[in-house]
C-alpha cells in the first residue's frame, strides 16, 4: 500500500501523555490483538520556501476507526494536549504512545487538535488558526468548534492492517514538500491587521506498519524518545527515562554525541526537565535504547546577554550559563526562551538552539 498524502488544516500536540487500551474489534478477529506504537515525524524543513523556524501544534486524541463497524482503537489521548514543534521532528521518528488494538483493518484516522498553533517566520512569532475553508483533499474531513478541530482521514487502498505482535504507525507532517508532490504547509498572514491574522494548512501523510522500515532507511531518521530522567547509573553510563505515558526505558549513553553528557543528565534529573533521546537502536520489547544524541529542553528568562552567551533564570533562584547554538527570535535581556542543551564544557552548558517563546 502506498503512503497517502493528506491535507490537515492548521495545527496539532503540550505535555503529558496517557496510554489507553482499545476495546471491541477492528474488523477482524476480535479475540486477538496487536501492540501499536504511534509516532510523529516531519519531512525535512530546509527546502521550504517559507523557511519556518518553529511550527508548534497541539494534539489531544488520535484513533484508528473501522467505519463499517463503528469500532475504534485509541492510539493517544490527553485532554490537555501534547504540544510539539514540528521542526524538531525533521530528522527523527518520535514515539508518542503505545496501545493494544484488536487485529484487523482500519479505514480511518480520527485526530482531535487545538485550532490554535504557533509559527515563527523570519524571527517573528505568529499565532495562527486552522482554517476549514482551505481546501483539503477529498478524503479528509475537518470540522472546528470551541477552539478544537476534528480531522477524519480515510485510508485508501483497503485500509490499514493491524496484526498480532508489534505494529508501528506514524503521522508524517510535511512543513515543506518532502516527497516532491508540490504540496506543503500553507501559511496565510495578513499584516494589515493588528495583531496580524494568520491561517494555516498542513499536508500530512500516514506511514503504515509495512512502510515504516522503508521510510526509516530512505530518510536516515532515528527513533526518538521523550521524557524525564528518573535515575542515573554513572558507572554503567545508563539512565532510566520515564516517558510521558509512564513507560520506563533504560538508555545507554556511553556512545552519545556531546561533551560531558553526564552533567546534562544531572541537570535534567535535579530539575525534572524533559530530554529528547535519539536512539541508534530502540528495542520496544525490552524497553532499551542505545542513545546517539541527547537534548535537554529547558525554559527560562534570559539575563546578561553577552555575544553568544547568556544567563538563564530557571526560577527558584536557579540560574545556568548557556553558550553557542542557533538563536531564533529577538533574544535579549528579559526574553523567555527554550534552550536545547547538548553538552557542558566545564563552565557553560552548550546550546544547539536558543528559541524565543511567546
Amino acid at each position: 500500500m502506498k503512503m497517502k498524502k493528506l491535507m490537515l488544516l492548521g495545527a496539532i500536540f503540550g505535555s503529558g501523555l496517557l496510554a489507553y487500551n482499545c476495546g471491541g474489534g477492528g474488523g477482524g478477529d476480535t479475540a486477538s490483538s496487536g501492540t501499536v506504537s504511534f509516532y510523529l515525524t516531519d519531512a525535512l524543513v530546509n527546502g521550504s520556501p517559507q523557511n519556518p523556524q518553529k511550527v508548534e501544534i497541539t494534539v489531544k486524541n488520535v484513533s484508528l476507526v473501522n467505519s463499517s463497524t463503528g469500532v475504534s482503537c485509541q492510539l493517544f489521548s490527553d485532554p490537555q494536549g501534547y504540544t510539539v514543534d514540528l521542526t524538531d521532528l525533521a530528522n527523527s521518528m518520535r514515539l508518542v504512545d503505545v496501545s493494544s488494538c484488536p487485529t484487523g483493518t482500519y479505514d480511518k484516522f480520527v485526530v482531535q487538535v487545538s485550532q490554535s498553533t504557533s509559527i515563527m517566520l523570519n524571527n517573528t512569532i505568529y499565532t495562527c488558526n486552522i482554517d476549514p475553508s482551505l481546501t483539503p483533499e477529498n478524503d479528509t474531513n475537518i470540522t472546528c468548534s470551541n477552539s478544537e478541530c476534528t480531522i477524519e482521514i480515510r485510508v485508501e487502498d483497503g485500509g490499514l492492517n493491524i496484526v498480532e505482535g508489534q505494529n508501528q504507525v506514524s503521522l508524517d507532517f510535511e512543513v515543506n514538500d518532502g516527497d516532491g508532490d508540490e504540496r506543503e504547509m500553507i501559511v496565510n498572514i495578513d499584516n494589515s491587521q493588528s495583531p496580524p491574522s494568520c491561517n494555516v494548512a498542513f499536508e500530512i501523510e500516514e506511514i503504515e506498519p509495512e512502510e515504516m522500515e522503508n521510510h526509516m532507511e530512505s530518510t536516515g531518521k532515528n527513533m526518538e524518545l521523550e521524557g524525564r530522567v528518573s535515575s542515573i547509573d554513572e558507572n554503567n553510563m545508563t539512565f532510566e527515562l520515564t516517558s510521558m505515558n509512564g513507560s520506563v526505558y533504560t538508555v545507554d549513553y556511553s556512545n552519545t554525541q556531546g561533551q560531558n553528557i553526564g552533567n546534562v543528565l544531572n541537570l535534567a534529573y535535579s530539575n525534572s526537565l524533559k530530554v529528547e533521546v535519539e536512539c541508534q537502536n530502540l528495542d520496544l520489547n525490552n524497553a532499551t535504547c542505545t542513545a546517539e544524541e541527547i537534548e535537554l529542553e529547558v525554559k527560562g528568562t534570559v539575563n546578561n546577554v553577552s555575544g553568544n552567551t547568556l544567563t538563564l533564570d530557571l526560577g527558584n533562584n536557579n540560574t545556568i550559563t548557556v553558550q553557542g547554538g542557533e538563536w531564533e527570535g529577538n533574544i535579549q535581556d528579559g526574553s523567555f526562551v527554550e534552550v536545547k542543551i547538548v553538552g557542558f564544557d566545564g563552565n557553560n552548558y552548550i546550546a544547539e538552539e536558543v528559541e524565543q517563546e511567546m
